[in-house]
């Protein structure tokens, strides 16, 4: 299957659909699922699964650390707790 090429300001803005709730119906699943050519990239879209749900204010907190890092031009670790 081929991975995706997306620059880090394009997953920035998918990460942040997400955050909002603004989405479509299967964005969060192709963001997390779908491979990403950029391995700095897909070392944070494998982690992404972190987020599903965004019920604690720690894992809201996170992602949105992990949105601004990526609009910087910085590669965040996403860390399991």
């Amino acid at each position: 299957m081929a991975k995706r090429a997306i620059k880090p300001e394009q997953f920035a803005d998918e990460l942040e659909k997400h955050l909002l709730g603004t989405e479509g119906e299967w964005d969060w699943d192709d963001t997390t699922s779908i491979a990403i050519a950029d391995e700095r990239l897909e070392r944070i879209r494998r982690r992404l699964s972190k987020f599903d749900s965004l019920t604690r204010t720690k894992d809201q907190d996170e992602l949105k650390s992990t949105i601004t890092a990526l609009r910087r031009g910085e590669f965040p670790e996403i860390v399991w707790p």
